[in-house]
């Protein structure tokens, strides 16, 4: 031992003079000085009689497990975590109620604390926000790619070639095609719009195989395809009641479309 004025420091080696089962102990190894000897054993003696956390072995049971998860702070069942929804989170994209089930229930089976949980929680809706986000940004620029492409092209033409292009979309896609255009980029593809417009110009000069194109001709070819597409309808089977009925009903469906 050396006296020194902050203490007592203690020579290098002084585990040498303790008894045989205490010289390799590694605890002990750090120890420099008196002060720090003492620091440690109030520290020990602290710990006496305080709960202590016993960690499962490589052989635990899963009530052994159980039992260490719920003395960390584990709910009682997975009901317990209490996850929100960021406010900032796109309406657009929606909430997946099965999803939070099943990741409460995962949570629940491998021991994590609610802190744990809503961290994890909280981190997969700000990745999913991101990739929202970025999806949207794309989508934008795509649009104004095409537009400007588009307007190359036309030049003076554009206004009316676009406004031929949208005749022809409301005639021949209905509004849930219209929003998977959207959603998935298609209706920004340039060559797209420009086949709309080609279409669109069609129906205004009467170039299609039909004499006219009305809303009656649309919704008709539409029944005669709805009808046509069922096979369990009775224009099918002469057997069937009401076949001579669904004919004459389709029979009635095709003067609309090619009027004449």
């Amino acid at each position: 031992m050396q006296f020194e004025e902050d203490g007592i420091t203690l020579s290098e080696g002084w585990q040498s003079e303790l008894p045989e089962d205490l010289r390799e102990d590694k605890t002990l190894a750090a120890v420099k000085d008196l002060p720090g000897l003492a620091k440690m054993l109030v520290s020990a003696q602290k710990m006496v009689g305080a709960d202590k956390v016993v960690l499962p072995g490589p052989d635990a049971t899963e009530e052994d497990l159980n039992a260490f998860y719920t003395s960390l702070g584990r709910p009682a069942d997975p009901k317990g975590y209490e996850l929100a929804m960021p406010e900032d989170f796109p309406e657009e994209v929606p909430v997946d109620e099965g999803l939070l089930e099943a990741f409460q229930e995962t949570a629940h089976k491998i021991g994590l604390q609610p802190a744990q949980a809503r961290q994890l929680f909280d981190w997969y809706n700000e990745q999913t926000k991101t990739a929202y986000d970025k999806s949207q940004t794309t989508l934008s620029n795509a649009r104004a790619e095409a537009e400007t492409f588009l307007r190359d092209k036309w030049g003076d033409k554009y206004n009316d070639n676009r406004e031929r292009a949208l005749k022809a979309v409301r005639t021949f896609v209905n509004e849930e095609d219209v929003k998977r255009f959207d959603e998935t980029g298609m209706g920004n593809l340039p060559w797209l719009v420009e086949a709309f417009s080609r279409i669109g110009e069609a129906i205004s000069e009467d170039k299609l195989a039909v004499s006219h194109i009305s809303d009656n001709a649309v919704t008709a070819r539409a029944e005669i395809d709805r009808i046509m597409g069922d096979l369990n309808h009775p224009y099918h089977d002469k057997n069937k009641p009401g076949h001579v009925e669904a004919v004459n009903k389709v029979q009635d469906l095709y003067k609309h479309v090619y009027p004449g």
